[in-house]
C-alpha cells in the first residue's frame, strides 16, 4: 500500500552537485588532498597530537538526573537534532515545548551530537548566536573548499531571518545504536613524520553532516598511504568509537569494505548503511516466537473474534505486492452501506516486550527501494501469517462503518475478526472494472466483487469531493518516477512518471477514514498518551516568498489555510506551469511527524494537509511499527481500560524513534530512485538534452525545473561562458551574453574555482562593473508586474542572435544537457545550459 498520510511525497533528489563540476569530473580526489594540506599548513597541524587543539574543548554532558530535573523546570528542552544536509553549520532541534525550533549554530554548540540524536538543549542568546553565524560566514570566504560548503546554496530567507530561539546541546538522551557511516579513507597530506607523530589516516563520510573521523592505528588498514589510488575508489563502513570532549574530531574504526564506487550493489548497500537500515536476519530468539507453518488459528480466537469469513472481502494492491495488509468489504443496506476495512492483526504475532517486538521496533519501518524491499518484519510474517492472502483464514483488526449513500459515516465500530479474502486484485484489475470492464472469469465471486468495486468507488468519490470542497484538505501532486528493470541484471531500461488512477484514490479514501476513526477513538480514550500523527503548517516566511512570487507572475495564491491554498491551485489549468508552481510550493512544506498526545495542547494536533484535528497510522502494521503500537492502544480502548498500556514518556520515545526511522526510509527511497535515474541517464547512447523551465531568476543564478525527471537545479552564471549579464529584479528578468562557440559540459569550459557563498559572488560582481548591469528599481514597473495576467503556457527564452544574448524570465524555457558524474558516491546529475550560440 502507498502511504497516504501526507500528499507531499515528492521526488526530492538526494545530494546536490558540488559547485565545480569540471573539477569533480577531472579529479574528484584533488579536493581531499587540498583539504588535508591546507588544514595542516594553515592551522599549524591542529589535527596532530591526537586531534587536540590548544585550549579547545566541548562542554561535558549533564547527568541524566540533572537533565530530567531541569527539563521539569523548563530550564532545558528535549527534542531531535537535525543538521542541514547542505549547510552543516546550521542545525535545529524540534521540541514540543516551544512554538518554534531551536537554532543550534556551530559544532561547538552541537557538542558532539549527530543528526537524529535526541538531545537536551539549554537556551542561549539568539542575537549572539546569529552574530556569530554571520562572522563565520564572513570567515568562510577564505576557507578551503570543504569548509566553503558550510554555506553553499543557502536560501535568502535562511540567511537573513533570525530564528526565535537559539541554544546549545548539554546532553544526549538517546541516539541510534550501532550507527554506521559510509565514506572513503584518505591519508594525511604530509608524507613525513611531524613533531614525532606519524601521518594519520582519516575517514571522510559521504554525508557532509558527519565530521571527519581519525582512524587510530589498529582500527583500519595500515597501507592507506602506500595504496592511496586503491582506497580512494573504495567505499568503507566505519563507526565512531570515542569522542573525547577535548578532541575536535571523533575516533573511528573501520568495520568493513563495501566495494568499488559506482557498482550498483555497492551504492545500494551504501544507501542502506548511511540511512541506518539493516537487512540482517532476525535473531533466533525473535524468530522463536513465530508459529510454525502451516498455522491454524486456535479455537480460542474464534470465541474472541467476529467470524467474517463469509463476507466478500478482497484486497487491492500493486501487482508485485506480497505483503497484503488491508482488505475491503461492502454490503448494501436499507439506509446505505456497511463498509469494512480489515487490517492484518500483526499485534497478535508481535507481542509486547518480546525479542521480536524489540527488533521490529528497532527497524521501525519497511524500506522500498527501486530493486528490492527491506521488510520490517520477518518474511514468514510479511508474506504469510499476516498477509491477507486469497483463500486463507486470517486474523484482522477491522473498522466497520455504516454509511449513507454519500459516504457520510453514521456509525463506527471496531472489532477483532477472522476473514477469508475472496480475491487478490491489482490496481489495474480494479481500474478495469471502474472503467466499465469485467474481472477475469477465474476470480471467485467476480460479479459480486465488480459491484462492490463500483459501490466503493462511488462512495470514495463523494468522500474525496467533500474532503477537498468543504473539508479544507490539500494535495500537491508532484512528479514521482517508476522504473522498469531488466529481470536478469536489474539494470533500468525505462523511466516513466507514476500515474495515479481512480483505484488509488478509492483505497486512499478508505484508508484515511480508518486512520481518522482510530485516531478519534484512542485520543478520546487516552488524551495524554495516544500515539498520533500531525503535520505542521508550512514555514511561514517561505510560504510568503512563494505567494509573493506567484502574485508577481499573475497568480492569486491564498495560503491562509490548506483549503484555501488548494482552491487557489484548482483555479490553475493543468499543465507544465502548474507543475512548476507545485515545485515552488513544496519548499515551505514540512514532513508529518508522530507525537505523543500529552506533549502538545490539542490545538497543535492538527494535520495541516488533511485539515483534521486528529490523525494516526493504523492501516499498515506489516510495514510500520507505529501502527502496531496504535493497534495495541485501540485494543485497550475497546476494552475500556483506563491505561493505554504505555506511559506518556514511552510513547514520546517511540514517536521520536518512528520519526527517525520513517525519515531515513524516505531518504533511502529517494536516494535509490536517484541512483537508478543516474544509471539510466548514463547508459543513454546519445547526449541527453531536454527542455527545462525557469522557476527562479536571481542575480547570480537561475533555478530550473526539468519536467521529465522532476529535477530542480541552479545554473550559476560563473559556471557558464558568459561575458556579462543584465539583471532586472523588478521584472524578474536576466539577460546572459554568451561567448559564441563555447559549449558547457563536464569536459569543456568551466570556471576553475569553486563557487563560494552567494554574498561572495555578489561582492565580486559588484566590484567588476563590466560583468553585470543591475537596473535600478522602478516603483511603477514593480507595481505593474503585480497586476499582469497569469501566463497560459510556457514561452521559449528570448534570443538575440546579433548580441549572442539569451533573456530568461520565470516560466521561460531553455534546453539543458544532463550528464552523470559516476566517479562520485553517490553519483550526481549535473545540468548544463545549452549555449544557443555554440
Amino acid at each position: 500500500m502507498t502511504d497516504t498520510s501526507s500528499p507531499f511525497m515528492y521526488p526530492k533528489f538526494f545530494g546536490k552537485p558540488s559547485p565545480d563540476h569540471y573539477q569533480q569530473y577531472k579529479d574528484d580526489e584533488q579536493t581531499q588532498h587540498q583539504y588535508g594540506k591546507q588544514r595542516n599548513n594553515n592551522n599549524n597541524n591542529k589535527f596532530r597530537k591526537d586531534n587536540v587543539a590548544h585550549g579547545f574543548g566541548y562542554s561535558e554532558y549533564l547527568s541524566p538526573q540533572e537533565i530530567e530535573d531541569r527539563s521539569n523546570l523548563d530550564e532545558l528542552y528535549v527534542g531531535v537534532l537535525r543538521i542541514n544536509r547542505h549547510r552543516r553549520y546550521d542545525a535545529y532541534v524540534s521540541t514540543t515545548s516551544l512554538s518554534d525550533d531551536i537554532y543550534i549554530g556551530s559544532e561547538i554548540c552541537r557538542n558532539r551530537a549527530f543528526d537524529g540524536d535526541i538531545v537536551a538543549v539549554e537556551l542561549t542568546d539568539v542575537d549572539l548566536a546569529w552574530k556569530q553565524r554571520k562572522e563565520v560566514m564572513q570567515r568562510s570566504r577564505g576557507l578551503d573548499i570543504d569548509d566553503q560548503e558550510l554555506f553553499v546554496d543557502q536560501d535568502e530567507d535562511e540567511l537573513h531571518n533570525k530564528p526565535k530561539y537559539a541554544g546549545k546541546v548539554v546532553g544526549i538522551i538517546e541516539r541510534p545504536k550501532d550507527r554506521f557511516v559510509v565514506g572513503i579513507l584518505i591519508p594525511e597530506s604530509n608524507s613525513s613524520t611531524v613533531n614525532g607523530f606519524e601521518p594519520k589516516t582519516w575517514f571522510r563520510p559521504l554525508d557532509k553532516r558527519i565530521p571527519l573521523f581519525y582512524i587510530p592505528i589498529g582500527n583500519g588498514p595500515a597501507d592507506v598511504r602506500q595504496n592511496e589510488n586503491y582506497y580512494k575508489t573504495r567505499l568503507y563502513v566505519a563507526k565512531m568509537v570515542a569522542w573525547h570532549p577535548h578532541k575536535m574530531r571523533p575516533a573511528g574504526k573501520i568495520i568493513r569494505e563495501l566495494g568499488q564506487i559506482g557498482d550498483m550493489s555497492v551504492e545500494t548497500q551504501a544507501i542502506l548503511t548511511d540511512c541506518c537500515i539493516t537487512s540482517d536476519p532476525y535473531s533466533d530468539a525473535a524468530l522463536a516466537a513465530i508459529p510454525s507453518l502451516p498455522f491454524i488459528i486456535p479455537e480460542s480466537e474464534f470465541a474472541k473474534r467476529s467470524d467474517m469469513r463469509d463476507l466478500i472481502t478482497f484486497t487491492i494492491d500493486p501487482s508485485t505486492a506480497k505483503d497484503l495488509d488491508d482488505a475491503l468489504h461492502i454490503k448494501r443496506m436499507a439506509d446505505g452501506f456497511e463498509v469494512g476495512v480489515h487490517i492484518a492483526d500483526v499485534s497478535y504475532f508481535v507481542r509486547s516486550n518480546t525479542p521480536l517486538d524489540s527488533e521490529a521496533k528497532d527497524r521501525g519501518t519497511s524500506t522500498y527501494l527501486v530493486d528490492s524491499v527491506v521488510p520490517m518484519l520477518p518474511e514468514v510474517l510479511c508474506q504469510d501469517l499476516c498477509s491477507l492472502n486469497q483463500g486463507q483464514d486470517r486474523l484482522t483488526f477491522s473498522v466497520i462503518w455504516r454509511m449513507d449513500n454519500k459516504g457520510n459515516v453514521i456509525d463506527t465500530s471496531f472489532v477483532k475478526a477472522i476473514i477469508r479474502s475472496k480475491a487478490q486484485l491489482s490496481y489495474e484489475d480494479a481500474q478495469k472494472v471502474i472503467d466499465g470492464g469485467c474481472l477475469d472469469s477465474s476470480i471467485s465471486c467476480a460479479t459480486e466483487i465488480e459491484q462492490a468495486i463500483r459501490d466503493l468507488m462511488g462512495l470514495a468519490q463523494h468522500m474525496r469531493d467533500r474532503r477537498f470542497a468543504s473539508g479544507g484538505a490539500l494535495a500537491i501532486n508532484t512528479l514521482k518516477l517508476e522504473f522498469q528493470l531488466n529481470k536478469e541484471n536489474l539494470e533500468p531500461i525505462s523511466v516513466t512518471p507514476y500515474e495515479q488512477i481512480d483505484t488509488h484514490r478509492l483505497i486512499e479514501e478508505f484508508m484515511l477514514q480508518a486512520n481518522l476513526s482510530v485516531s478519534r477513538k484512542i485520543s478520546k480514550a487516552y488524551p495524554n498518551d495516544a500515539l498520533l500523527r500531525r503535520h505542521r503548517g508550512p514555514i511561514i516566511r517561505r510560504m510568503d516568498t512563494f505567494v509573493q512570487l506567484a502574485h508577481e507572475l499573475g497568480f492569486n495564491i491564498d495560503a491562509e489555510s490548506a483549503g484555501k491554498l488548494q482552491k487557489s491551485f484548482d483555479l490553475i489549468p493543468e499543465g507544465e506551469i502548474k507543475q512548476a508552481l507545485f515545485a515552488l510550493a513544496i519548499r515551505p512544506m514540512q514532513r508529518a511527524k508522530y507525537f505523543c498526545s500529552g506533549t502538545l495542547d490539542p490545538s497543535r494536533w492538527l494535520h495541516y494537509a488533511l485539515n483534521e484535528q486528529t490523525y494516526t497510522h493504523f492501516t499498515s502494521p506489516i510495514r510500520r511499527y507505529a501502527d502496531i503500537v496504535v493497534h495495541r492502544q485501540l485494543e485497550y480502548a475497546m476494552k475500556d481500560k483506563k491505561m493505554s498500556g504505555f506511559s506518556k514518556k514511552t510513547i514520546q520515545t517511540i514517536s521520536y524513534h518512528c520519526n527517525y526511522r520513517k525519515d531515513h526510509a524516505a531518504n533511502a527511497q529517494e536516494m535509490s530512485r536517484h541512483l537508478y535515474l543516474c544509471r539510466y541517464i548514463s547508459q543513454q547512447k546519445t547526449h541527453v538534452v531536454l527542455p527545462a523551465t525557469v522557476i527562479m531568476v536571481e542575480l547570480d543564478f537561475i533555478e530550473i525545473y526539468q519536467h521529465t525527471y522532476g529535477l530542480k537545479q541552479r545554473l550559476y552564471v560563473e559556471d557558464c561562458p558568459i561575458t556579462h549579464q543584465e539583471f532586472n529584479s523588478d521584472q524578474n528578468i536576466v539577460t546572459w551574453y554568451w561567448k559564441a562557440g563555447v559549449q558547457v559540459d563536464m569536459e569543456s569550459y568551466m570556471r576553475k574555482s569553486h563557487r563560494t557563498t552567494s554574498s561572495k559572488r555578489q561582492d565580486s560582481q559588484e566590484q567588476d562593473g563590466n560583468n553585470v548591469t543591475v537596473r535600478p528599481k522602478d516603483k511603477k514597473s514593480h507595481v505593474n508586474a503585480r497586476h499582469r495576467a497569469p501566463p497560459q503556457k510556457l514561452v521559449q527564452s528570448l534570443l538575440n542572435h546579433d548580441a549572442c544574448a539569451q533573456t530568461f524570465s520565470v516560466f521561460s524555457t531553455l534546453n539543458i544537457r544532463l550528464q552523470v558524474n559516476s566517479a562520485r558516491s553517490p553519483p550526481i546529475i549535473n545540468a548544463y545550459p545549452v549555449n544557443p550560440f555554440y
